[in-house]
């Protein structure tokens, strides 16, 4: 019984040393992939917005941009916020109005969908 235990003992303190060590190479399966959050500058083409969250609050609107936050009226390096909606932000520049996207690359479209009413129920069915 008693040797039971030591080898109980052993096996544990092995298994806590193991798991320390593994800290280092276990990652957040949660997150997204490292290349999805890569900066780009080597590519021109690429669609990534620096408008990462926008808040809307009844008229209170804020977004955050190039992780600071910002409101109308505030300036930062691509013009000054004039507008920001649920799609993303108004910034004017050199007398000119562009729209930076929260999600560039996505369409919003409302689809028609049918009304299917339920059928109806007859008194006598009851």
């Amino acid at each position: 019984m008693a040797q039971h235990l030591k080898r109980m003992m052993v096996l544990m303190a092995m298994s806590a040393a193991s798991v320390g060590q593994c800290d280092s190479v276990l990652h957040d399966p949660t997150l997204p992939p490292a290349s999805l959050n890569a900066q780009t500058a080597d590519n021109p083409n690429s669609t990534d917005s620096p408008v990462q969250m926008i808040t809307l609050h009844g008229k209170q609107r804020s977004a955050i941009v190039h992780g600071k936050e910002v409101k109308i009226g505030d300036v930062i390096k691509e013009g000054r916020v004039v507008g920001i909606s649920d799609k993303g932000l108004l910034i004017s520049t050199d007398g000119q109005l562009i729209t930076m996207k929260l999600y560039p690359d996505v369409t919003k479209r409302i689809l028609a969908i049918p009304l299917i009413h339920p059928p109806r129920i007859l008194d006598n069915q009851r």
